[in-house]
């Protein structure tokens, strides 16, 4: 089946700013090893500066979190998309603009969808792990069309492939969907021709996704005990 990823536009421009001291997060160091300082869950809903005056159909920030203006979530409510749910995102302009812009409702997309873990033919193996402070590290890989596995895959629409948290896969239901909507502010690209990566560092799987959701998921022993 093709598999597509949901992505920010390759400019920059536009992207949201975390306000400081609003976006509350961890800062993880470790006991043993003074070289493992590390983020870890972040620990409060999303304040963002826009820097754009047009509302686009997506918004992302420097982080590369995917913030769903209120018409584009109701149009996944609508379609029925599953493998998602949302966060609210408090918001402001950077700047004042000449003209005042209405910032509608923001929604942190916030991905509850499993495609699985890489299998190890992409590459993707555990490079690193801190059993005292959860530093993790894995290599990457050179090649996307193998970070699919369809038997892993709990067949939402939207999902996570671990360790690439960061990264949100689509089917081509949504990538038709939104190509056919002319949805501005994103991309969609065949899976095949995502970037590839020399390493990757999520960190752990419970920063992304909450208990209850990691219960549900049929999880390796060693992964779980480690890596959750």
């Amino acid at each position: 089946m093709n598999i597509y990823l949901l992505s920010s536009p390759e400019s920059t421009y536009g992207s949201a700013w975390y306000v400081d001291k609003e976006v509350i997060g961890q800062t993880i160091r470790c006991s043993v090893n003074p070289n493992h300082i590390h983020g870890g869950k972040r620990q409060s809903d999303l304040s963002i500066l826009l820097t754009a005056r047009i509302i686009k159909s997506f918004i992302w920030t420097w982080y590369s979190d995917c913030i769903l203006p209120e018409e584009t979530y109701q149009w996944f409510l609508d379609m029925k998309f599953t493998g998602f749910t949302v966060r609210p995102v408090k918001a402001r302009m950077k700047k004042n603009p000449p003209e005042p812009v209405i910032i509608p409702p923001l929604w942190e997309l916030v991905l509850t969808g499993w495609g699985g873990i890489a299998p190890e033919n992409s590459g993707i193996k555990l490079d690193e792990y801190c059993p005292y402070c959860k530093s993790v590290s894995y290599t990457g890989f050179h090649n996307p069309t193998t970070l699919f596995d369809e038997k892993q895959w709990d067949g939402s629409d939207i999902f996570m492939i671990w360790p690439l948290p960061n990264y949100i896969f689509v089917t081509e239901r949504v990538a038709e969907t939104i190509i056919k909507k002319k949805m501005t502010g994103c991309r969609v690209i065949p899976l095949k021709d995502v970037r590839t990566a020399d390493s990757l560092g999520p960190g752990l799987l419970s920063y992304y996704m909450t208990e209850e959701r990691i219960r549900e998921l049929n999880l390796p022993d060693d992964f779980r005990e480690n890596l959750v």
